[in-house]
């Protein structure tokens, strides 16, 4: 009922975001005051102003907001958003809310080693062989300081390292190798009251 002076919401484009953060880019910035993507000195310092003057428009977009919604003058600026992360690098994947970063800054605090920030279950991979992700995080890694030392990035250097990792996987599998298995407790069929077909008892019978 508080709501009265709102005639609509639009919610512009993000390259991510959740219900407590959103992701911003300043790439445009970027290429509008250099003419490219770089990571010079200056052009980095730029990128943390545009940053911090985005940052601080939020607090006015937070009190129209309040205003509309009907909040006292006195608590106009009591809702209040920062940005938690500055990545300098940014790699998106086609899954959602799944991505990589070099974490730059955080809660204001300029990092002074590289830091990776990995976001999704497939990144992270808790159900997936300790030495398939070791593969994984270094090339993710590689991608990301490739990016940032302004250097291409040979595709198919990646794509023949994929190759390789799934002709050994072909190659333990036919040696009888368990190392990449998943293990996992199989009851006696009759306890399945979906039957054999759908349960997990039919990955034993695929095993023997």
């Amino acid at each position: 009922s508080s709501v009265w002076d709102v005639p609509s919401q639009v919610r512009e484009a993000v390259l991510a975001g959740d219900t407590d953060s959103t992701i911003f880019t300043v790439q445009n910035w970027l290429e509008w005051r250099f003419n490219e993507i770089t990571f010079k000195p200056e052009a980095v310092n730029f990128g943390h102003a545009v940053a911090f003057l985005t940052s601080a428009s939020i607090i006015n977009v937070l009190a129209i907001m309040s205003k509309n919604v009907g909040v006292r003058d006195r608590q106009l600026f009591q809702y209040a958003m920062k940005s938690e992360f500055y990545f300098s690098v940014f790699l998106l994947t086609s899954r959602a809310k799944t991505y990589a970063a070099i974490k730059a800054i955080q809660e204001g605090i300029v990092k002074s080693k590289f830091e990776l920030e990995r976001k999704g279950a497939v990144l992270k991979g808790s159900n997936t062989p300790e030495f398939i992700m070791e593969k994984v995080e270094a090339a993710l890694i590689r991608i990301l300081k490739t990016v940032r030392a302004d250097e291409k990035i040979r595709v198919m250097d990646y794509l023949t390292e994929c190759a390789d990792l799934e002709r050994s996987l072909e190659k333990g599998l036919r040696a009888g190798d368990t190392s990449f298995y998943k293990r996992a407790q199989i009851k006696p069929a009759e306890t399945y009251k979906k039957g054999v077909d759908e349960s997990p008892y039919s990955h034993y019978l695929l095993w023997k």
